[in-house]
């Protein structure tokens, strides 16, 4: 192959692949109704969020701190906490469980604290799980998303043949 040819290559890959930016998307807005229907999702300020242990075994424990602000109050809020594994046409999804948090008071600090003391990833297949991946914290209200938290995790096939994980914090 040529070296502009491969030039084309990586740079269209980068922007492609690098589009997702901080890893947290904000609801979209409706683009449907116009005014008619404005959407009252607040805006979700984000201030740090801890993952333990990191860079460990794959089915090791994990905890998951996430600060944040909202600028509304909401009520009925869950949180759901899954594991997405993509390869082409080939999605696995592990859900790794739901926090009913209930009300949030608008401009007031509030945490979520979600623990599993291990990620049981029987059932997908090792050379899925050693592509890249996310790990996702989506917050909802009622049936409507409020902010989807993606943090990319990579695993990795140790000397001795065991999978182990780095989740990547997309605040830093």
């Amino acid at each position: 192959l040529s070296l502009s040819l491969i030039w084309f290559f990586v740079l269209h890959f980068f922007f492609f692949f690098f589009q997702a930016e901080d890893g947290i998307r904000d609801a979209q807005e409706s683009r449907g109704l116009g005014d008619v229907y404005k959407r009252q999702v607040p805006n979700v300020d984000v201030s740090s969020i801890a993952v333990s242990p990191n860079q460990c075994a794959i089915e090791a424990e994990l905890d998951l701190k996430i600060d944040f602000t909202l600028d509304k109050a909401i009520s009925n809020s869950v949180w759901e906490i899954k594991y997405i594994v993509d390869y082409t046409n080939k999605r696995k999804e592990l859900v790794m469980g739901k926090v009913e948090a209930g009300d949030y008071a608008a401009n007031t600090p509030h945490q979520l604290q979600f623990n599993v003391p291990t990620v049981d990833v029987t059932g997908i297949r090792e050379s899925l799980l050693l592509n890249v991946g996310l790990l996702l914290a989506v917050l909802y209200t009622g049936e409507e998303e409020v902010i989807q938290i993606s943090m990319m995790t990579q695993v990795t096939k140790t000397f001795d043949g065991k999978l182990h994980r780095n989740i990547f914090n997309p605040l830093e």
